[in-house]
């Protein structure tokens, strides 16, 4: 029962009673700042999609060529840990080193080579050759450098003292793979189109043979001890040709067990391994025989390999999960993984538990990071393929489970990080939210345009389809109202559906080109709608219309609101100035009051309101960004309302606590209890009083530990307090 009393106290000013003035147009905020970072890489970047890699044997350094993150990622081979990345050209593809000079070279497909210097692991130089540039090699004798550019169907030949292009050579049609051999020095040239091999003799710089075959040639390698080399097939076959480099001749064919890309050997050792995309494995070559002796499973998608001759271990670059596999050459087995990279996707918080939950593009697994110590703690596999990534997520913080969408709809279970259930909706699921207070999850369904509604006490669907605007890409719930709104990406409208019926009341048109996210604040009941290009719509919860439009930045992406302190979090990203940004809005006058510079592509964000930290996932910023938004808020010394006034009796509290309020005149009030994610959990007071001083016994019967808030709301104003309940 709540015992309600008129008395002449006034508002006592508690330690524990924090005022929220966020709710006020004339509050004054402090300054957002960044207070830490979780790097999962090394500054530079991320290492992402690495389709190349080489090895200095010298340094007992490898090195990947990242073709989606456009940088080189440095590889320590004592420890198998990434220890730098190196930012180079476009869309890079191919590289070698060389190992007397410490000189990496790496290609870019708009027609530059970057050369690296190995000691300080920079860019000291940029060659331009032709466009197209691709497959690299180096003749380590007379320090030239090989490029094959299969566009304009040359080699680009590159002095390694000067850095500059000496010759360029014409070769036949479709050049890709190329290689050397340092002691006939003569360079073999793959043309994949023409279906032949162009033998060009390293001291005149000129073709002198071309090796017709039948197949169209890819990668090629040469072992300069035998005198042999050895070439994929770029159709998808299982076969390795060998060809004898004194008679220029197909000598042998062998044949793996699955479709071989990129090749390599170890002269030392006279085995040649094969990266193959398909099976996701490395194939042995004995070069002795000639024939196929073993299979080693790696990482997803095999795409670039090659091996140390000195430590005999290979390197195999998986595009598709960012890593690569170090091989043991002795037995053939998988010694490590290094992740070079991850691209951090979306995010949210547990404030109850102070656990933060983030997806990766191009992985299937979720990183648990421990709010606390900033540090990953877990990692939970949500599906069995990279490409069911997931993307979507939310949390119901009142029964501690996490929900994702991954091709269909995965259940974790907060308490252990364990996945608990995976629940199958309608086509292509992409965004999803939970009210916790009906424990209903929604999922959009892009390709059927629909919404799916799942029950959180049984993981079941209970209602499949719910037709929506055209690619439903966003969705957001007020657990006040019950109301979801799903965003249409290419009707520019929102579908306002009733949580009750799961009928759609109502379409507002948002007047901007394409809605990419969707936020809700249940306290002040508006919606917030990021459009594609730089500014958001504001949308009034009761009338379902647009009120506001505001300009944040290029290229705006990801939003998340602190209900209580009516701040609005927006990231955006510039990329003339490879700028990751977060703006401040300000609830009440829709006013952007500070900008927070954070890493490249922000594309995930989300605030725990218990700490008003904000927690940013960059995608090439490699990791999170946690900004400080300080609540130390000034009060007004006059709001029109002066004897206004909310206080909180004791605090914290076990069983029950007494609610002070004052009100200057007499007015139509509420009084309401929120929990840490905004929804209403009990309604105190809801009618008209008097004006005067007022006190409210409050039982917490029925609520868990943990942080609540008060809000009084009459005609003209809004106090909002801080409770902490202890058990």
């Amino acid at each position: 029962m709540l015992n309600e009393t008129k008395s002449a106290l006034g508002g006592r000013k508690l330690l524990f009673g924090i005022f929220i003035a966020g709710l006020f147009s004339n509050a004054v905020f402090a300054n957002v700042s960044v207070v830490d970072s979780i790097l999962f890489r090394p500054q530079a970047g991320n290492g992402l999609n690495p389709i190349g890699v080489a090895v200095n044997p010298t340094t007992n350094k490898i090195y990947t060529v990242n073709r989606w993150s456009d940088n080189v990622s440095v590889i320590d081979g004592a420890n198998n840990s990434v220890i730098d990345v190196i930012s180079v050209g476009q869309e890079p593809g191919g590289i070698c080193v060389n190992p007397l000079t410490n000189r990496v070279y790496v290609t870019d497909e708009w027609g530059y080579v970057s050369v690296i210097d190995g000691a300080t692991d920079s860019v000291v130089s940029v060659v331009e050759v032709v466009f197209g540039a691709w497959g690299i090699c180096v003749n380590t004798v007379t320090n030239k450098i090989y490029v094959a550019c299969w566009n304009s169907d040359t080699v680009s030949v590159i002095d390694g003292t000067t850095d500059l292009v000496i010759a360029t050579i014409p070769v036949d049609s479709g050049p890709n793979g190329i290689c050397v051999n340092p002691t006939t020095n003569k360079i073999y040239v793959a043309n994949t189109y023409s279906k032949n091999i162009s033998v060009i003799d390293g001291t005149t710089d000129s073709v002198i043979d071309t090796i017709s075959l039948e197949i169209n040639p890819f990668r090629i390698c040469v072992n300069p001890t035998t005198n042999k080399i050895y070439m994929t097939n770029w159709k998808g076959s299982d076969t390795v040709l060998v060809i004898d480099g004194t008679t220029n001749s197909v000598i042998d064919n062998v044949i793996l067990e699955s479709y071989a890309s990129n090749i390599c050997v170890n002269p030392t050792t006279n085995k040649i391994y094969t990266a193959n995309l398909d099976s996701n494995t490395v194939s042995v070559i004995d070069g002795t025989t000639d024939s196929f002796i073993d299979t080693v499973t790696v990482g997803e998608y095999p795409y670039g390999i090659c091996v140390n001759p000195t430590t005999n271990k290979i390197y195999a670059a998986n595009e598709y999960d960012n890593t690569v596999s170090v091989i043991d050459g002795t037995n053939n087995s998988v010694l490590a993984a290094v992740n070079i990279g991850s691209w951090p996707y979306y995010i949210c918080v547990n404030p109850t538990t102070n656990k933060i939950y983030l997806t990766y593009l191009y992985r299937n697994n979720i990183s648990v990071i421990d709010a606390t110590t900033n540090s990953i703690v877990d990692t939970v596999a949500v599906s069995a393929n990279w490409y069911q990534s997931p993307r979507g997520i939310c949390v119901n913080s009142t029964t501690n489970k996490i929900y994702t969408v991954n091709g269909n709809v995965s259940v974790i279970d907060g308490t252990n990080d364990s996945l608990l259930a995976a629940v199958a909706v309608d086509g292509n699921p992409n965004d999803i939210c939970v009210n916790p207070v009906t424990n209903r999850i929604y999922v959009t369904n892009y390709d059927t345009n629909t919404v799916s509604v799942i029950d959180g006490t049984t993981n079941s669907v209970l209602v499949m389809a719910i037709t929506v605007g055209s690619n439903p890409c966003a969705i957001g719930v007020n657990p006040a109202t019950n109301k979801i709104y799903v965003a249409s990406q290419y009707n520019d409208s929102i579908s306002v559906i009733d949580g009750t019926s799961n009928l759609v009341i109502g379409t507002v048109y948002t007047g901007c080109w394409s809605p990419r996210r969707i936020y809700v604040n249940p306290v002040t009941n508006k919606i917030y709608v990021t459009n594609f290009y730089d500014n958001i719509s504001v949308i009034d919860g009761i009338t379902n219309s647009i009120i506001d439009t505001i300009d944040v930045g290029t290229s705006t992406e990801a939003m998340c609101i602190n209900p209580l302190a009516n701040k609005i979090y927006v990231t955006s990203y510039d990329f003339s100035s490879d700028s990751g940004m977060v703006s401040v809005i300000n609830g009440v006058t829709n006013l952007v009051t500070q900008t927070v510079l954070v890493g490249q592509e922000p594309f995930g964000i989300t605030v725990n309101p218990q700490d008003s930290l904000v927690y940013v996932s960059c995608r090439n910023g490699g990791g999170i960004w946690i900004l400080k938004d300080d609540m130390g808020i000034e009060e007004s010394a006059d709001f029109g309302l002066r004897n206004a006034d909310l206080q909180i009796g004791q605090n914290p509290f076990i069983k029950s606590t007494v609610i002070n309020y004052q009100i200057p005149a007499k007015s139509k009030i509420s009084l309401k209890l929120y929990d840490i994610s905004g929804s209403c959990v009990k309604t105190l007071i809801n009618g008209e009083k008097e004006a005067g001083s007022y006190s409210v016994t409050f039982p917490a019967k029925g609520l868990s530990t943990g942080i609540y808030f008060a809000t009084l709301t009459t005609d003209k104003f809004k106090l909002t307090k801080k409770l902490i309940l202890m058990k």
